[in-house]
């Protein structure tokens, strides 16, 4: 008699496993949209800022087609807009910073 109880308590927690398991879907990420900006791209979509950040790293206008950037810190989280904090002259080009 404790044979099959035994069976029929395994077999009753081996289905609710199973049901638990299968029941644990990855959630499904929706792609980002198309006016969410990268920071490494904001340049491109915003002509006259000059310096651009997400609260992490800090983005300029570089020499070449891609924008200096500085390194995340290590416990840092980025927000999910990029802030303009520097704008380009009305009329001129952006400054050049002399070092």
């Amino acid at each position: 008699m404790t044979l099959r109880l035994r069976s029929i308590a395994s077999v009753v927690s081996l289905g609710f496993l199973i049901t638990l398991t299968s029941a644990q879907q990855p959630a499904t990420q929706n792609p980002p949209a198309p006016h969410e900006v990268d920071i490494f791209s904001y340049g491109e979509v915003d002509k006259t800022c000059t310096r651009w950040t997400d609260g992490c790293r800090n983005c300029s206008r570089g020499s070449g087609s891609l924008p200096d950037c500085s390194n995340i810190g290590i416990a840092c989280q980025p927000r999910a807009t990029v802030t303009c904090f520097g704008r380009a002259p009305e009329g001129g080009k952006p400054e050049e910073t002399k070092q």
